[in-house]
């Protein structure tokens, strides 16, 4: 039933893009988004369960102990830099 509703979703998108209409189009976005986010974040979970699956808190810990995070990916007041 979700993968039909993103389906049809999805296809209206393609319809909207094909016409002049800002608003169907950021429509169709803002719907296929709200479709999708929770089966973004099941993809997700499952991506991070198996990367630290078994490994105890402080193996994980090390890991990522140098990363940067998003923190290099946003501007001074948390906007996205776009380039």
């Amino acid at each position: 039933m979700e993968r039909l509703r993103v389906t049809s979703a999805l296809e209206q998108l393609e319809v909207a893009t094909k016409g002049t209409r800002v608003a169907a189009i950021e429509s169709g976005i803002a719907s296929l988004d709200a479709l999708t986010k929770s089966w973004a974040g099941r993809r997700m979970d499952r991506a991070i369960a198996k990367a630290i699956g078994g490994k105890g808190v402080d193996d994980v810990a090390k890991t990522v102990e140098d990363a940067n995070g998003i923190e290099a990916h946003l501007g001074p007041n948390g906007e996205r830099n776009e380039g």
